[in-house]
């Protein structure tokens, strides 16, 4: 029997493995559409063009031009990558405010909005929601195995009925001992 219980629970272990990873694929979300590489070479190809005018421009309506045709870049790119478009509409938007900007002041803290959100959106893009920051493994998964652990557990522990002990063995005879000069004698005598 002792031999009995640990293959059980390797079983039932082996089971839940299976079982929790086949639940984890069958909760897991729907695939989202990948970015189409294509859209995103011909996106970052504007996108540079359009920054080589802005880095170029030295005279304000220059510099609101290129900011503007940058905006534009942004926000064409909303239809080629559906899964950026709210990032993709704050740098446009980001850029919008740059060529609006009044005063060199205004116009510094407007390249500095656009290159944070700027940044943010290429991170997104290096790695888009639902590739590989999941989870490895599925949220179901450790709870299917604690209830197959436990089932297992249950099913190799079930009561059986005591084995009944072999009596032990009589002591050995031993002669009966003679007194000795320090016993005392036996009570009654």
């Amino acid at each position: 029997m002792t031999r009995r219980r640990p293959l059980i629970l390797a079983a039932s272990v082996a089971v839940a493995a299976v079982a929790g990873v086949w639940t984890g694929d069958a909760t897991a979300p729907t695939a989202r559409p990948r970015i189409d590489a294509a859209a995103l070479a011909r996106f970052d190809l504007a996108r540079v063009h359009a920054r080589a005018q802005l880095s170029t421009a030295t005279a304000p309506r220059e510099q609101r031009a290129a900011a503007l045709e940058l905006a534009g870049v942004y926000r064409r790119a909303t239809r080629t990558l559906p899964g950026q478009q709210a990032a993709l509409h704050q740098v446009a938007s980001a850029y919008n405010a740059l060529a609006a900007a009044s005063s060199p002041a205004t116009y510094a803290a407007g390249a500095r909005r656009a290159l944070r959100v700027d940044s943010a959106l290429a991170n997104a893009l290096r790695r888009p929601a639902g590739e590989p920051g999941d989870p490895l493994i599925p949220p179901v998964l450790p709870l299917v195995m604690l209830a197959a652990a436990a089932a297992g557990g249950a099913v190799s522990n079930r009561r059986r009925r005591p084995r009944r002990p072999d009596p032990p063995p009589p002591p050995p005879e031993t002669p009966p001992r003679q007194p000795a000069w320090d016993t005392p004698p036996p009570f009654g005598i």
